[in-house]
């Protein structure tokens, strides 16, 4: 068995790298430019172009042949590699172009390679490092005298648990962070472990992917410019179904090709099911806002129009109702609807996307609601509605025959993993516009704040509006990375308190606060103390965050001050008495009365919910429940507030006193 070797003289890389030297350097084009000279200054004597227009074009056919073999063929990483015998012949184009002395390849010198190339410095910009940072701090950590062989061994089994071909950059730099050494202080000091590089690496590859720009005369480029051709006549003229839709079947193909990140899956697969029966085909998905609902909307339209294709079965008009229009721009909406669903009907396959169902439920128009059920008990149009929680529950689940006319599938939070994912997503969108990069460690910053604090909305959506919110706010600041300052003014704007680092004026307003409520609270030295020590772990961070910043119990006969000390503690500390959210607990005596606190959970009861509705508008409040001895012990049956409907509203950001009269014998 031959051994192995490592030379780069016999590879594509190599042979690319001298042909665009040869042919396509800036010295060539000059020679090119000076050979033509001569023609072009005759023929503009004589008048006659026609000889040296060709041979310059001629020219020119010749360079873009030559350019379009060394990218197809050469520096392609999916061509089979020449020798495997030959590790050389595993490392890409990209890191033999940045070699030097390519015929003397050292450790020191692969590494300047790796971490100056696209991929690289990308890399690198997740650890929060520029290439310099990076190579004053590990370059003592390799030498000219390392075995290289052996090290391009180890890059091209880093490369395969990665799943690529070849070896790149990001082979090569996870090779020396698998290393140890002064790499494993580098990445103690970025405060990542091997398995978030791993991550990293794995993001990495597919911004990569995705970066890779489609030339101008691409397909996928000419349909999403152009649209399809000949679609009506296929289908036949919909005129009036076009008039209130918008159709999406062209862009959801291409999304669903390049969006790397799937959630839901268990949802879109039976939605997908759903939607490929004979009939009842009809979908609702329910869920809370940001949890993606339109996302999964999309990943099934993908699913279906790929699963047409595989079986060779008629491709499905795929059109988003414009509601906001047909309930607006018509003065009966119900007969243009009529007309358009009846021409789908006659047109053949159509699915019809209604992103607000409420918005037509909601209307006070009978036949417009009679029209929209009578096409859900249709076989020939198929309806993929989209609804939130509280809608559905006000407007879906109230008419029990419209609501048997949809299958449904409801959306929770996606997980920390799918999270991530998508936020990743989402920047590489973001640095393309923007040019500011976001850390790993800020991703994760990112994501546990906002779980944390905001309460309104679900994940992922919750958390990309700080991200978006976060780089907007770092370029504004002139800034290259995001840093931990910008997410925490995003979360703090998302969620209506200040959850940034603490500065030096509030540090005083600490310091006074026990003062300040002292002045206005007399008798009750000890308590105040209490308060204010708790005031200052919370403001610190230094609690269980699954829990209320503070609860107490004021207990004390009738005016002694239980009720001050909470409005000087709201305005002392919250800056005013409106963020006091005061419940008197004489009228929630009966197991019934929670509901007025948490909402009805009958769906034909429009209740709220007096204090989740108020927790939802002030997260951060003092919520005082004035004597707590004459509530139902339903009332506290659970640390967290919750609603009779779906949506939660969590209180481990209020502040939560109880008042409950010493002569009192029952039980808070």
């Amino acid at each position: 068995m031959p051994s192995l070797r490592f030379d780069l003289w016999p590879t594509r890389a190599f042979a690319a790298l001298a042909l665009k030297n040869m042919f396509l350097s800036p010295v060539s084009l000059l020679v090119y430019v000076l050979a033509l000279a001569p023609f072009w200054l005759r023929s503009t004597a004589t008048g006659d172009y026609i000889v040296v227009a060709f041979i310059t074009a001629l020219l020119f056919f010749g360079l873009y042949v030559v350019n379009l073999f060394i990218r197809r063929k050469l520096e392609h990483d999916e061509e089979p590699v020449i020798s495997k015998n030959n590790l050389g012949c595993y490392i890409t184009f990209a890191v033999v172009r940045r070699l030097r002395n390519r015929g003397n390849v050292t450790l020191p010198k692969l590494l300047l390679a790796a971490s100056g190339t696209r991929r690289g410095l990308f890399i690198l910009r997740q650890l929060g490092k520029e290439q310099k940072e990076f190579l004053q701090r590990c370059m003592e950590g390799v030498s000219k005298r390392d075995d290289v062989l052996l090290f391009i061994g180890e890059a091209v089994e880093c490369a395969k648990e990665l799943g690529e071909k070849r070896v790149d950059s990001n082979a090569i730099l996870f090779a020396f962070f698998k290393r140890g050494g002064v790499f494993k202080e580098f990445l103690n000091e970025c405060d990542v472990s091997l398995d978030d590089v791993r991550t990293i690496l794995k993001w990495e590859g597919f911004h990569e992917k995705i970066s890779q720009r489609e030339w101008l005369f691409h397909p996928h480029r000419l349909v999403r410019s152009l649209g399809t051709i000949g679609r009506s006549w296929v289908q036949g003229y919909t005129n009036d179904l076009d008039m209130i839709t918008r159709d999406v079947s062209g862009y959801v193909v291409w999304e669903g090709e390049h969006r790397g990140v799937l959630v839901h899956e268990k949802e879109i697969e039976i939605a997908v099911q759903v939607l490929s029966r004979a009939s009842q085909r009809n979908m609702l998905v329910v869920g809370s806002v940001g949890a993606g609902k339109r996302t999964l909307v999309q990943n099934v339209g993908y699913l279906l129009r790929k699963q047409e294709l595989e079986k060779g079965l008629p491709l499905t008009r795929q059109l988003v109702l414009k509601t906001e229009e047909l309930m607006s721009g018509f003065s009966k909406p119900d007969e243009v609807l009529l007309r358009a669903l009846k021409k789908g009907e006659k047109a053949g396959k159509v699915l019809l996307i209604i992103e607000n169902i409420a918005l037509i439920l909601r209307s006070k128009d009978t036949n417009l609601r009679n029209v929209f059920t009578k096409f859900l008990e249709s076989n020939k149009v198929s309806m993929f509605a989209i609804a939130v929680g509280e809608d559905y529950h006000n407007f879906v689940k109230t008419d029990p025959v419209l609501d048997g006319l949809f299958e449904k599938v409801y959306l929770s939070d996606t997980t920390d993993d799918e999270t991530i994912a998508v936020l990743m997503m989402r920047y590489f969108e973001l640095e393309r516009k923007y040019k500011v990069h976001v850390t790993y460690r800020a991703f994760k910053s990112l994501m546990a704040l906002s779980k944390r604090f905001i309460g309104k909305g679900a994940m992922p959506g919750k958390a990309r509006a700080v991200l978006d919110d976060a780089v907007i706010a770092a370029r504004d600041d002139h800034r290259k990375y995001v840093g931990d300052g910008h997410i925490r003014r995003a979360v703090s704007l998302k969620a209506h308190m200040d959850v940034t680092e603490i500065s030096g004026d509030e540090k005083q307003k600490l310091l006074r606060l026990e003062d300040a409520l002292k002045s206005n609270i007399m008798g009750q030295d000890k308590s105040v103390e209490s308060l204010v020590s708790t005031l200052k772990r919370a403001r610190l961070d230094i609690n269980a965050g699954k829990r209320p910043l503070g609860t107490f119990l004021f207990l004390g006969p009738t005016g002694v001050g239980k009720t001050h000390t909470a409005k000087v503690l709201a305005r002392e500390y919250f800056g005013s008495t409106d963020a006091l959210i005061r419940l008197d607990m004489n009228e929630y005596s009966n197991e019934d009365s929670v509901f007025g606190v948490i909402g009805d959970p009958n769906p034909s009861e429009k209740s709220e919910g007096f204090l989740t509705k108020q927790v939802q508008d002030r997260p951060f409040a003092l919520i005082l429940l004035d004597e707590i001895e004459k509530a139902h012990q339903k009332v506290l049956i659970s640390s967290r507030a919750t609603r009779a409907r779906p949506r939660k509203n969590l209180r481990r950001r209020s502040w939560i006193p109880f008042s409950r009269r010493r002569s009192s014998h029952r039980s808070s």
